[in-house]
């Protein structure tokens, strides 16, 4: 059995039909949700924004030296600054 113990849920991102199809197409069993973090920022089948985050996971996860310095130039006053628009982030959510 694969769990995936971290999912944050945002139907504006994507929509349980395809979190329900991403898992199936990698044998995950089950999945923990976690509430969303901060304003929806992706548009749902946007391929450019869809990289753009994978790209910034690859760095975080790969490169944390430039991932976190881009991520912190990025996020001011509890707000990700992100395409000419401000995203608020949730504090103190209810898991």
């Amino acid at each position: 059995m694969i769990v995936d113990c971290h999912f944050h849920v945002d139907e504006k991102m994507l929509t349980l039909e395809k979190m329900i199809e991403g898992m199936d197409k990698n044998d995950i069993t089950k999945t923990v949700l976690i509430a969303s973090m901060s304003e929806t920022m992706f548009e749902l089948d946007s391929a450019f924004q869809d990289n753009l985050q994978h790209f910034f996971r690859f760095l975080i996860l790969n490169a944390p030296q430039i991932g976190l310095k881009i991520y912190d130039s990025l996020v001011k006053d509890g707000f990700l600054k992100l395409y000419g628009n401000s995203y608020k982030f949730f504090y103190n959510i209810d898991n």
